[in-house]
């Protein structure tokens, strides 16, 4: 793991080299469009989400939920939620962004079921591009996921973490791949084991814009050592439209099939509207906000 993290580390710190002036990937979404990787997260606070290199301003509200069904074990948990979030990109190659997780329900089905509903989890992070080529753009991101979900917890208070060195390549003006190599962590604050953990988190894909206001995006997605050797391995997919101005929407779906977690499915809606210029792709000009 030590190994791992120093290629990473590596790699992040020739992504972070200055950006030659030349177009870039990021070109083609100049509008509401949706870019990067499903936002579709299966664990809290989407710790281990790979992140967009394409940097934005935007304001989004999504909301959505998990189905866990374990028969054998006699356990069941329904979770869903409704977040507020936001991204500012003061240059072309850095961006900060954030999230709240405003309302959450949780239901767990075993011998004792129990309820709850309150508020959720909150993200700080950022990203910062460096390596930026006609067809390649390379990038560096983390976040912190803090533990204002008060109500989950009894005496002790996670805080979760995440690097990744993420990269969009476009192979044809309709198809983009996208990728992510990274590490999460998580620590509890308070009485008892801090419980530490640290793992790895892998995920690929690719976007593909059949018409300017609709794109179709398949990934693959998998998380190993942080509380098994093989803590999840899941497809995902969305479908996102455009009105080639503003306005995004995204439906997206997280689906495991190999690992540790017994999640059945995670669903994800998405709305969001895009912030200060944007270039319209029919006509490729810039439209200044107003």
């Amino acid at each position: 793991m030590r190994g791992w993290g120093t290629r990473l580390v590596a790699l992040g710190l020739v992504a972070l080299a200055p950006a030659p002036a030349s177009a870039d990937p990021c070109k083609s979404f100049g509008y509401g469009m949706p870019t990067g990787p499903v936002v579709a997260p299966l664990l809290d606070g989407g710790l281990g989400r790979a992140y967009r290199v394409c940097g934005r301003s935007e304001l989004a509200i999504r909301g959505g939920g998990l189905l866990t069904v374990d028969k054998p074990n006699f356990y069941g948990h329904v979770s869903a939620g409704a977040t507020l979030a936001g991204s500012w990109a003061p240059t072309k190659y850095t961006e900060v962004f954030a999230g709240v997780e405003v309302v959450r329900y949780d239901t767990v089905i075993q011998s004792l079921s129990a309820s709850r509903v309150g508020f959720g989890h909150t993200y700080l992070g950022g990203s910062v591009r460096g390596l930026a080529s006609e067809r390649l753009s390379l990038g560096f991101n983390g976040k912190v996921v803090l533990p204002t979900a008060v109500g989950l917890y009894r005496e002790a208070w996670p805080f979760g973490f995440d690097v990744g060195l993420s990269g969009q390549f476009a192979a044809t003006p309709k198809v983009h791949l996208h990728g992510q190599m990274g590490l999460l962590a998580s620590v509890a604050a308070g009485r008892g084991d801090p419980g530490f953990r640290i793992g790895g988190a892998f995920t690929g894909g690719a976007e593909f814009l059949p018409i300017r206001r609709m794109s179709i995006v398949v990934d693959l997605h998998s998380i190993v050592g942080y509380t098994d050797v093989v803590d999840v391995v899941a497809g995902s997919a969305a479908l996102r439209f455009s009105g080639l101005k503003r306005f995004g929407f995204e439906i997206a779906g997280t689906f495991p099939f190999v690992g540790r977690d017994r999640t059945q499915a995670v669903v994800m809606l998405q709305a969001s509207v895009r912030l200060g210029s944007i270039v319209t792709p029919a006509r490729s000009r810039r439209v200044r906000s107003r």
